[in-house]
């Protein structure tokens, strides 16, 4: 009885270090795909970003507030993690009870989704996503920073008072940088210019 009883012990030892094995194995090829897909992401909205810095400052020169921007940035972010959950919860349920069915030829046991793994899945998804957005959004609002630092300064050498046009324009530097483009295409401008050059006075005056 004693010998048998210590065949049950090793036995049930020898379960637990194979299920211990398996648990080890399968968790970091999880940790590993999971790392892999958050680069994807990352390298796939911060590119994305990047590339649509024309547009939002289109937007944002007609008007669109950084409330709005925000609005329109978390939307997206809800666009993005929804169609990917869209697609990868059914393949991975599905997944699951083709695992389930081939467990069932060796021992018979009851099929039940991983809802905890599931919500956990769910709640990544949606953070892998805003923070690489937030991430994004930080980064190209540092460079347009550092890009108006720059013009402000040669417009400033060159004699212009940015400040004060900054201010008079609430400091709104998308609609500044629009009316600074549109300046030297301003029939004024074009009468001005010459007139400098010239030293004209009275011309310019008369402009």
């Amino acid at each position: 009885s004693s010998r048998q009883l210590f065949d049950y012990a090793a036995n049930a030892e020898t379960n637990r270090n194979v299920v211990t094995i398996i648990r080890v194995f399968a968790y970091g090829f999880i940790v590993l795909i999971s790392l892999i897909a958050a680069a994807n992401v990352f390298n796939t909205i911060s590119t994305n970003i990047s590339l649509r810095r024309r547009e939002f400052a289109m937007l944002k020169s007609v008007g669109m507030t950084q409330k709005g921007f925000r609005r329109m940035m978390s939307s997206e972010c809800l666009l993005y993690g929804s169609k990917a959950l869209l697609l990868g919860l059914p393949v991975s349920c599905g997944i699951t009870y083709l695992i389930y069915r081939a467990v069932t030829r060796a021992y018979e046991t009851s099929f039940h989704l991983p809802w905890a793994a599931i919500g956990i899945a769910v709640l990544s998804v949606f953070l892998v996503v805003f923070a690489t957005m937030m991430y994004s959004m930080s980064k190209v609002k540092k460079e347009n920073s550092t890009m108006v630092t720059n013009w402000t300064t040669a417009l400033k050498e060159a004699g212009a008072d940015s400040d004060g046009a900054l201010r008079r324009l609430s400091g709104n530097i998308s609609l500044y940088q629009k009316i600074l483009r549109m300046f030297p295409q301003d029939e004024t401008y074009k009468q001005i210019e010459p007139a400098l050059q010239a030293n004209d006075w009275a011309a310019l005056l008369a402009a």
